[in-house]
């Protein structure tokens, strides 16, 4: 099994307004500084059992790529659940993304 190292950082806001009034969502770029694409992307509030839909869709993002996601927020904290076109998986807990919209995947 592959080990990753995960790097969380930068911050910013983008606001979405629904038919319930004011809803912040927050854009989240992953960007893969490993060796296999990823996947699947999916994400649950921390503390919570189960896991979202696959936030890129049909997407994969390539080795040395990116690709941004919105994410509704409250709640701010959540758990990311990502798997790798070769098969391995990586969860990576308690990210704050009202503080921090970028994640970035690197071997290690």
């Amino acid at each position: 099994m592959k080990t990753s190292r995960v790097l969380v950082c930068c911050a910013s806001v983008t606001l979405a307004v629904t038919s319930g009034g004011l809803a912040d969502s927050r854009k989240c770029t992953i960007f893969n500084g490993t060796e296999a694409p990823i996947a699947a992307v999916q994400i649950r509030a921390t503390g919570q059992a189960r896991w979202q839909a696959n936030l890129l869709a049909q997407h994969t993002v390539g080795v040395a790529r990116s690709e941004t996601v919105q994410i509704s927020t409250p709640p701010c904290m959540y758990d990311f659940f990502i798997t790798f076109d070769d098969g391995h998986r990586r969860i990576i807990q308690r990210v704050d993304v009202c503080r921090r919209t970028s994640l970035t995947v690197t071997s290690g």
